[in-house]
């Protein structure tokens, strides 16, 4: 009969390997939670009854973009092609 021999104990984790090893089962448990999070989750502000109306209403701009702007200088005769698109003249939008 051979000898009992104690068993051999696993090597010791270093300090900074163990710090890894929580580290990653961290972000790992992170990750799952994140996935699990729908659009809903997420809280939006809400936005004002009067700013909410005032969208809706589609009411009349005071300022034109300006493609707005060189087809109602197109229209007045005021454009030439070839003009610069920068350092357009004031317009009002037609009523």
């Amino acid at each position: 009969m051979l000898p009992a021999f104690p068993a051999a104990k696993p090597p010791q984790e270093s300090h900074w390997l163990l710090s890894i090893r929580m580290v990653q089962r961290q972000s790992a448990a992170n990750s799952q939670r994140l996935k699990s999070q729908t659009k809903t989750d997420f809280c939006f502000m809400s936005q004002h009854r009067s700013l909410r109306a005032a969208a809706t209403l589609g009411g009349k701009r005071n300022v034109l973009k300006r493609f707005e702007r060189v087809e109602t200088l197109k229209k007045r005769g005021q454009w030439k092609a070839g003009d610069r698109i920068t350092g357009l003249r004031k317009t009002k939008p037609d009523v």
